[in-house]
């Protein structure tokens, strides 16, 4: 909880740009567990919530990729779109 991280990625509204995605762990309010929160910049009052950072970037990538069957699988690493696996992180 408490951990942020910060990367560029393509835009859920528009695509053809890359916008700044503010990666988030927050404590859940509801749940023990807590709470992983993605937020776009260019979006900001609409932030991705899961309960993994896998989640979160799953549904991002389901938004941002065409797709013609919106019922095929989404396979992403959040671990590492969260930043959790860079080397700075894991020390």
């Amino acid at each position: 909880v408490g951990f942020r991280s910060f990367r560029h990625f393509s835009s859920m509204l528009n695509p053809s740009i890359r916008v700044k995605y503010t990666s988030e762990i927050r404590h859940s309010e509801n749940q023990q567990n807590p709470e992983f929160v993605v937020t776009a910049e260019d979006d900001p009052q609409n932030p991705v919530v899961s309960h993994s950072p896998s989640g979160c970037w799953r549904v991002i990538l389901k938004r941002v990729l065409p797709m013609e069957d919106s019922r095929v699988n989404v396979s992403v690493s959040g671990r590492v779109r969260f930043g959790l696996a860079h080397p700075a992180t894991v020390q």
